[in-house]
Parts: structure tokens; C-alpha cells; sequence
């Protein structure tokens, strides 16, 4: 348990952080398991509470509003606090370290079989199911998912053994689109090529300075970089060059290419069935998204009979985390409805 004050203004928060048992075996939607696992999650507030799931990329982890040793950890925080768009004097908020991921949660059992070691996002769905009845959380009031979160986010609203009352999915969508896809591939790609060479540092960085190009738009690339290429003593120059290096360098100090392979992997097999969807749903789509393009989650609001909310930002898929008040606006009027 620690204080929260640095998010809700002075008053005192509840945190829990913990881990909790997932069943002995536990069988995984491509047919691999984990063995003996758990599952890791951050609590803010009160059990008691209404209960809002929040869940971001593959890079974010149950550390939602708080610092921490963890990577990204604080990813949301101007969305949680008292008076803010997830007001924890009116609710709980449950955050996970996804399976096979980056943080603390367990990955699957080792086998020479990839497709067995394959992560879905129902297999997340289930191990927050294991989270809640460890809580003793018999219902969520809402669940919010941005980018990968958001496909978990929909992959739990299909599920019959988890009471969700709605959900909001940012720039996700029921399938993935094609093109991306491809890019992806290339990336996962580049992480085999540096785990054969035993450079795998090396590979993710390179495979998440390419990722970088597809979070954000052109618009902002032409804005923020000026065209000054130019061959130095050490060779070819160009500050959008220096800027990709240097976000992938960090990311491959922190991040694990096992679990940046997983996860990428986990993104481009997912599918849900949209008539399986048991809780009214709201979407939200960047026009600038590289990734999901608007017109998938055109489709995919209409088959469902969702409400689309549209945004325009320079920021491409990074807007649920670059669009603060914007996204703060979305929150508080899906919360409210």
C-alpha cells in the first residue's frame, strides 16, 4: 500500500500492487499454456468501488498513474485522480502486466513450437477474469483500451464469464489491418535476425525506431524534423534519423524482445466476432492513424452499432497518450452516459 497524492491532489489513495496465482495449467486460445503462472496488477482505490479497467499498448504495464521501477509505469497518470477524467474518489482502476509481456505477468512454457507459444488477446481477457475473482470483483462498470489494450478491451467485452457494463476502445480494432500487419512482420523479423546474431538489443532497436514511423503521422515528422541531411565525419546525418536512434535505444534498454515479439505477434492474430459483444461499445478513431485506419473502425462501429468518435491529430496512433485533454473529454463524457 503507498499514498497516491502526486495524482489525486493531496488525498490519499489506496495502491495495491501485487500478483496473483493463475489456475495450475492454464491452456492458451492457440494451444500452448502456461504453467504454474501469475498474473501482475496495480489496484487504485477501493475493491468496493465501481470497478474501470484501463489498458494501453504493448508497451504499458499495470503501473498506470504511478511511478515506478517498471517500464512506462505512469503512462496515464493525468487521467487518474480525484476530479480527473477517472475520478478514483468515484471508482477503482485495475491495470495488468499483459501475459508474455514486458512486466511481471508469466509468459508461456518454452516449446519448440512458436504457434504454442502464441498469445492471445482472449488469453489476457481470462487472466483479468482471474484478477477480478482474486479481488473478489463481481462486476466492471467499464473497461478502456487504447491500441493493443483496446483489442483485449474487446476481446473481454465477448466474454460470458465477465460482467462488463460498457466499453471505450481507442484506435483498436475487431481485426487487424493488412498493411500494418506487413510492417509488423518486418519488425519481428529484425528481432529473429538479432536473436540468430546474438545482437538482440541491437535488432530491437532497429525494429522499434521503425515502429516509431508508424505511431506517428507524416505531418508531424515534416513539423518537427528540418530536411538538413547531410554526410559528416561519421556519415549520413539527419535529425529524424537521430531522434528514431535515439527512442530505440531506449526502449531496448528497458523492453525485452521476447516479449516485443509476443505481443506484436498477439496483435496481428487477433479477431473477435463483433455479434459476440455483450456491453454497449464506443469507439474512437484517429484520422492521422497509420495503424488502424479510420475506415476499419468505420466498419467495425457500424457492424456493431457502436458510437464513433472521430479526432484529428498530428500524432497519428500515439494520440490516446499525446491528446490528453481531448482524450480526458472522451473519458469523462463515456464514463458519465
Amino acid at each position: 500500500m503507498h499514498s497516491l497524492e502526486s495524482i489525486a491532489q493531496g488525498s490519499q489513495t489506496r495502491i495495491l500492487r501485487a500478483c496473483c496465482d493463475l489456475p495450475s495449467r492454464f491452456d492458451l486460445h492457440h494451444g500452448g499454456y502456461i504453467q504454474d503462472g501469475r498474473v501482475a496488477f496495480t489496484l487504485y482505490g477501493q475493491p468496493e468501488a465501481p470497478c474501470v479497467l484501463v489498458l494501453g499498448g504493448i508497451s504499458a504495464g499495470r503501473d498506470i498513474a504511478h511511478q515506478t521501477d517498471q517500464f512506462a509505469s505512469g503512462w496515464w497518470r493525468y487521467h487518474l485522480g480525484e476530479g480527473n477524467s477517472i475520478d478514483l474518489t468515484k471508482y477503482c482502476v485495475l491495470g495488468i502486466d499483459y501475459l508474455g509481456g514486458n512486466g511481471e505477468s508469466s509468459a508461456p512454457e518454452r516449446d519448440s513450437d512458436q504457434t504454442r507459444q502464441a498469445i492471445s488477446t482472449f488469453d489476457q481477457a481470462n487472466a483479468i477474469g482471474v484478477v477480478l475473482s482474486h479481488l473478489g470483483i463481481e462486476r466492471l462498470a467499464a473497461a478502456i483500451g487504447s491500441s493493443y489494450g483496446g483489442m483485449v478491451t474487446l476481446a473481454l467485452s465477448c466474454q460470458s464469464t465477465i460482467t462488463l457494463g460498457k466499453a471505450l476502445v481507442i484506435s483498436a480494432a475487431d481485426q487487424p489491418d493488412p498493411v500494418s500487419t506487413a510492417l509488423r512482420e518486418i519488425q519481428r523479423q529484425i528481432v529473429l535476425l538479432g536473436h540468430h546474431s546474438a545482437q538482440p538489443k541491437q535488432a530491437l532497436k532497429l525494429a522499434r525506431a521503425l515502429a516509431m514511423i508508424t505511431y506517428r503521422s507524416a505531418d508531424e515528422f515534416r513539423q518537427r524534423f528540418a530536411n538538413d541531411n547531410a554526410i559528416l565525419e561519421h556519415g549520413f546525418h539527419a535529425d529524424v534519423i537521430d531522434y528514431l536512434n535515439n527512442r530505440g535505444e531506449l526502449f531496448s534498454q528497458r523492453f525485452s524482445a521476447k516479449a516485443f515479439y509476443r505481443l506484436s505477434q498477439s496483435i496481428d492474430l487477433h479477431r473477435v466476432e463483433l455479434s459476440q459483444l455483450s456491453c454497449p461499445l464506443t469507439c474512437v478513431s484517429v484520422l492521422e492513424d497509420k495503424l488502424i485506419p479510420h475506415d476499419s473502425m468505420q466498419r467495425m462501429a457500424a457492424k456493431a452499432n457502436a458510437e464513433l468518435q472521430t479526432l484529428q491529430s498530428i500524432y497519428g496512433h500515439d494520440a490516446f497518450l499525446k491528446e490528453q485533454q481531448s482524450i480526458a473529454w472522451i473519458i469523462k463524457k463515456f464514463l458519465t452516459n
